[in-house]
């Protein structure tokens, strides 16, 4: 890591740091850190070290560290943006008498399905509902 990295970095937990000192003098009772400002410890953790980071902003080591290896570990499972992608239902597409569908969303949740005389509408209503299901 050069110098200028070093700067920045330290630039960067500075800001933080100040953020979390003035959040700790508006509060009004002694309340729980907002998941914003944990998100910011987080990014702060990932450049400039959990330790580094906890003893700057005065945080419990290890629950940093359970969160930024929560994120670190989300990240790995979670489908990049560049491995989504989509398919066109055009008329006639699906004609055939049977057809095979599976569907996997950003969470994770998986559906399988076989329909039989299933038309491009009856499709793109399903992928459409399944998208918007929560799991």
């Amino acid at each position: 890591m050069d110098a200028r990295s070093k700067r920045r970095d330290a630039g960067a937990l500075e800001r933080v740091r100040k953020q979390f000192e003035d959040w700790r003098r508006r509060r009004t009772s002694r309340s729980a850190i907002p998941e914003g400002w944990w998100a910011a410890a987080v990014g702060a953790a990932r450049q400039c070290g959990v330790h580094r980071t906890a003893a700057a902003l005065r945080l419990d080591y290890y629950r940093l560290k359970h969160r930024v290896e929560a994120v670190d570990a989300s990240s790995a499972t979670s489908p990049s943006p560049a491995s989504a992608t989509f398919v066109e239902l055009a008329p006639g597409a699906s004609r055939g008498p049977e057809c095979e569908v599976e569907l996997e969303n950003a969470d994770g949740g998986k559906m399988r399905m076989r329909l039989q005389g299933a038309t491009p509408s009856d499709l793109a209503a399903l992928v459409r509902s399944f998208g918007d299901a929560r799991s």
